[in-house]
């Protein structure tokens, strides 16, 4: 991909680590950056940055063993995609069946 994009832009296309940065540390950064906009309900692409017609969100949260959660007395934290829209951060709802 930076072949691609070194070939076709006309300036240079170094790895971040050329200019003194850390890459891992920035993909953790951007996917820690999406995460909360997901866990927000807000937007994770919109027009200007992707052309996508319209803003939209970039997935949902998931509980590994939400299912078993209520059945050991486990208080599921819900997602951001099944919570009224009148919740709160740090409200609680039941995990939904997918």
């Amino acid at each position: 991909m930076m072949r691609m994009l070194g070939a076709s832009l006309p300036c240079p296309v170094l790895p971040v680590e050329e200019v003194g940065l850390n890459g891992d540390m920035l993909e953790a950064q951007a996917f820690a950056f999406l995460a909360v906009r997901v866990a927000r309900g807000l937007p994770t692409s919109a027009p200007g940055t992707t052309g996508v017609p319209t803003a939209i969100g970039g997935g949902r949260i998931s509980y590994p063993g939400a299912a078993l959660s209520s059945d050991v007395g486990i208080e599921n934290p819900g997602s951001a995609s099944s919570k009224p829209e009148n919740s709160k951060p740090g409200d609680t709802v039941q995990p939904t069946k997918v």
